[in-house]
């Protein structure tokens, strides 16, 4: 009797062990990482670009942020698409270090605003296109082929946001000298 005892608690256990085991969630795949990542990265980026329009000191910083926010409904109905297709949900909200990223920002006005966003910018984009180039590279999804596509302008908005750091209407003005 008390082999089939234990036999019932061994049972038992095992039982409670399996649906414990089915209920922990499936670790996400790399492609659903990737495109999370995309979106809430793209949600800060069209936030900041909109702050850009009304806080930059620079003509041409203004103009790289409206053709960020020109080439938004595009990207961001590619990755829909994308992620649909790859049964991925995408969410449209930050995270809080990207909240906090986004306030510091937007409490900045004229060159310090410019400065500090074209740095954002740049620092974003060499993070990206790693991002980009590693998923590309890691399979045939469709969020792979959307990394794959998307990598060209991303180098472009890069290069665009260096020689805008680096111009002169960009560059803060030295007022001591005057």
């Amino acid at each position: 009797m008390a082999l089939m005892g234990r036999l019932w608690v061994a049972l038992l256990a095992l039982l409670l062990a399996s649906y414990q085991c089915s209920l922990a969630p499936a670790p996400e795949r790399p492609e659903a990482r990737f495109a999370r990542i995309a979106a809430r990265s793209r949600v800060l980026e069209v936030q900041l670009a909109d702050t850009a329009r009304s806080h930059s000191a620079s003509e041409d910083v203004r103009a790289f942020a409206e053709s960020i926010l020109a080439e938004r409904t595009h990207l961001d109905a590619g990755l829909a698409r994308a992620a649909e297709a790859d049964d991925v949900d995408l969410p449209d909200d930050l995270l809080e270090s990207q909240q906090n990223d986004y306030i510091r920002l937007s409490l900045l006005r004229g060159e310090a605003f410019d400065r500090a966003y074209l740095a954002a910018v740049i620092a974003a984009r060499q993070e990206a296109i790693e991002a980009f180039h590693e998923e590309a590279e890691r399979s045939n999804s469709p969020i792979s082929e959307w990394a794959r596509l998307r990598l060209p302008l991303l180098e472009t908005q890069l290069a665009q946001a260096r020689a805008l750091e680096l111009s002169p209407s960009s560059a803060p003005r030295d007022t001591a000298r005057r």
